[in-house]
C-alpha cells in the first residue's frame, strides 16, 4: 500500500510544473520553521509550499486508501501540527541524503509514513 500510494502522489506532481526536490523541500521547511523576517513574501511563499506539501500528504493518502477500500499507510495522531509534519521531514531528509534527488512528495511521503504507521 505504501509503494501504491508513493507511486500515486508521485504520477500527480511529477508531470506538473511546478515539481520540485526534496532538497528544494528541505530548504522551504527550514524556512516554514524558523522566524521570517518581516515583509518578505518570498520567504512567505516557500513557507506556504513546505506546509501545504506535508499537510496534504496524509491527507492524499487517506483519500486514496478510501478509495480503494485498504488501510492507510499514514494515521496522524489528532493534533498533530503542519510545522511537526515539517520538522519530521526536515529529520529525514537530512538524515537521508540519498532522498534529495528525489520528488519532494516522494520524500515527505517516506518521511512522514515512517513517523505515523498504521497499527495493525
Amino acid at each position: 500500500m505504501r509503494i501504491l500510494a508513493v507511486m500515486l502522489l508521485s504520477s500527480l506532481c511529477s508531470n506538473s510544473a511546478f515539481s520540485f526536490s526534496a532538497a528544494e523541500l528541505f530548504t522551504y521547511c527550514r524556512l516554514a520553521i524558523s522566524e521570517r523576517p518581516a515583509g518578505r513574501t518570498d520567504i512567505a511563499l516557500m513557507e506556504g509550499i513546505c506546509l501545504g506539501t506535508v499537510s496534504a500528504i496524509p491527507h492524499a493518502i487517506e483519500f486514496f486508501a478510501r478509495e480503494r477500500n485498504v488501510k492507510p499507510s499514514i494515521c496522524l495522531p489528532a493534533r498533530v501540527t503542519r510545522q511537526q509534519l515539517a520538522l519530521i521531514t526536515l529529520k529525514y531528509i537530512d538524515e537521508n541524503p540519498q532522498t534529495h534527488h528525489l520528488p519532494a512528495e516522494v520524500a515527505a511521503t517516506r518521511a512522514i509514513a515512517a513517523a505515523f504507521p498504521c497499527k495493525d
